[in-house]
């Protein structure tokens, strides 16, 4: 009840024309949680909370972004080192997102974003500032996106392309082949969908107080992800949708950087996450 009137609130302050002209998730929460079942493997889950704010400015979209995430390691209890200070990585982030049309069909998006993550958040961490440009083009059938940017799908941050194009193949059926996602989506019923999705992610982190391995301190960590699952997205009216999913961990990448990367093996094991959303969708 907490949360619908929180939304309400962020809707109200949006005003009636974003609202009735986009369709953007407000409300993004989404838990994480690999499954092993061998002690000797370090595994993971992960907490991901994201509100979006919308509004128009001119011919202009703007799309204010608050993101945090709380990444949780068990390690093999045979690593040689004291893992206590990166077993919590946690991230905090501002995104800016400007959406300007070109012509009926195309238009182009800018997104810088700025974001600090680390073993303990503190006003004294180092910023990260990732972004990239992309241009539009969507239609009733079709969309597509080609952009470059500074990101950290792979883990540390580099300049990686960012794809998409999506076609809608009937009024129930549609795929997305890209990168860093791709997607065969089925749509059951109206309130019903299933979506088999391949998605890389990752992540780029700073520990406050640098470790020691063999005698070498160690102060950033890079992880990387790639996963294949299914999911099933269940609207629960107007505005929430509940959604499931599992699958497999294809490859998992973890790092710890300083000069020389000293690799913490990590499992490759089904997975499962659920989550919410909250959008504008008025149909």
């Amino acid at each position: 009840m907490m949360v619908k009137k929180i939304m309400s609130l962020i809707i109200f302050f949006i005003g009636a024309k974003a609202f009735c002209q986009h369709d953007e998730e407000l409300f993004v929460f989404d838990y994480f949680m690999g499954i092993s079942k061998e002690n000797e493997s370090t595994n993971t889950s992960n907490t991901h909370i994201t509100f979006n704010v919308p509004t128009i400015v001119g011919k202009s979209t703007l799309i204010h972004s608050l993101q945090f995430e709380n990444y949780k390691f068990n390690y093999d209890e045979q690593i040689a080192f004291n893992t206590s200070d990166i077993e919590n990585i946690k991230s905090l982030s501002y995104g800016l997102t400007l959406k300007y049309p070109l012509d009926e069909e195309w238009h182009f998006t800018i997104h810088p974003n700025i974001s600090m993550t680390s073993n303990h958040l503190t006003f004294t961490n180092e910023l990260l500032l990732t972004g990239g440009v992309a241009i539009h083009k969507s239609n009733l059938k079709s969309e597509t996106e080609i952009g470059i940017g500074y990101y950290t799908f792979l883990g540390k941050p580099r300049i990686l392309p960012k794809i998409k194009y999506t076609k809608k193949v009937a009024d129930n059926f549609a795929y997305t082949v890209g990168f860093p996602q791709s997607n065969v989506t089925y749509n059951y019923d109206t309130r019903s969908s299933f979506v088999s999705e391949l998605n890389f992610k990752g992540t780029y982190a700073y520990i406050n107080k640098p470790i020691v391995v063999d005698n070498s301190p160690i102060d950033k960590i890079e992880y990387s992800v790639v996963t294949f699952g299914l999911k099933y997205l269940r609207k629960l009216d107007l505005n929430w949708s509940f959604f499931i999913q599992t699958g497999g961990i294809l490859y998992n990448d973890f790092d710890l950087t300083k000069n020389t990367a000293l690799k913490v093996d990590i499992f490759r094991a089904p997975f499962i996450s659920s989550g919410v959303t909250f959008n504008l969708n008025r149909k």
